[in-house]
């Protein structure tokens, strides 16, 4: 995003938009972590494990959002949030991905053991980033400078700097979210297969998913290659507002129902949701209580194949739709 040409009271509104839109992701973000170390800490499953280092990316870049009001007056501090900008990026993108992945292998896969794959997913959701952002830290072509909002990969003129960007994150970028969406679809087209018809619809609010990242980073595309150039600064200010609301937008979709659901509890509901318990705790348990099917909808093979991804599914799914 380069923004030489524009003036101080377009530079102005960027500033608000960027810290409004991080302040909010910022105290969500802060409201889940404490909602689930403070509650729960010890009933942190496989999927729930997942979820937080989403958010932990997301709120390291939304971090990186905030302090790039002291970037301009400091070549370190600018060094630094570029670095945490890029690595924060790259991890959120495929810890998504990744969630993606783990719904699939349990679903379609019925790969029940997935999760002894953790440190697996752990390696790659940030040894891979790390070494991605610390490139411009120490190449002579390339390296973070500060664009009068924040810090970004910046090569040695604008043609450059728009390739650099697409070669160290947008392709990248795109690549995953298109796995993500094939993924979810896979999920869907299976979960129809296998006659799941009264629940089609919940199924389908898997796809709000990969929805945010088109929503994020359309805009961010479109900006960052200057597409449009008529259009340059409403792309901008969309870029800004959009992307810098990655952590809310992700918490929304992965979160609410479940901290809803905990605070609901607590509060004396008795509405609560499968995946809560009365107490608020979150319980391997009540994953036995997402009934997604009626006994009547069931197939008459009652295969052990069957039982094994039906119960794979109640897991997996009361944690991404609930």
């Amino acid at each position: 995003m380069s923004l030489l040409s524009s003036n101080d009271a377009q530079i102005n509104v960027l500033h608000i938009c960027n810290n409004v839109t991080s302040t909010l992701s910022f105290v969500a973000l802060l409201f889940f972590f404490t909602y689930i170390f403070r509650y729960s800490p010890e009933k942190i499953t496989f999927p729930i494990k997942l979820l937080c280092n989403l958010f932990f990316a997301d709120f390291v870049y939304t971090i990186s959002n905030l302090i790039s009001n002291l970037s301009g007056d400091s070549d370190t501090v600018c060094k630094i949030e570029g670095f945490l900008r890029t690595f924060s990026l790259w991890a959120s993108v495929l810890w998504a991905t990744m969630i993606a992945a783990v719904a699939y292998a349990r679903t379609v896969k019925n790969a029940i053991t997935i999760e002894h794959k953790y440190p697996l997913l752990v390696l790659i959701g940030y040894v891979f980033p790390l070494l991605i952002s610390t490139i411009p830290l120490w190449s002579t072509s390339i390296s973070y400078e500060y664009n009068q909002v924040y810090c970004w990969v910046v090569g040695k003129d604008d043609q450059q700097t728009a390739l650099i960007g697409v070669l160290i994150f947008g392709v990248w970028m795109w690549i995953a979210t298109m796995i993500t969406t094939y993924l979810y679809i896979r999920i869907i087209l299976f979960l129809k297969n296998l006659g799941f018809s009264n629940s089609i619809i919940q199924m389908k609010k898997l796809l709000v998913f990969p929805v945010i990242l088109y929503i994020t980073f359309i805009p961010v595309t479109i900006d960052d290659l200057n597409l449009l150039p008529k259009y340059k600064y409403i792309f901008t200010v969309l870029h800004v507002i959009l992307g810098h609301s990655l952590g809310l937008f992700n918490l929304v979709a992965y979160g609410y129902q479940r901290i809803r659901g905990g605070l609901t509890a607590r509060g004396g509901s008795k509405h609560n949701l499968p995946s809560e318990s009365g107490d608020g705790h979150l319980h391997d348990s009540d994953l036995n209580d997402l009934s997604l099917r009626s006994e009547s909808e069931k197939p008459n093979k009652k295969s052990r194949e069957y039982s094994e991804t039906e119960n794979s599914l109640r897991e997996v799914l009361v944690q991404a739709i609930h």
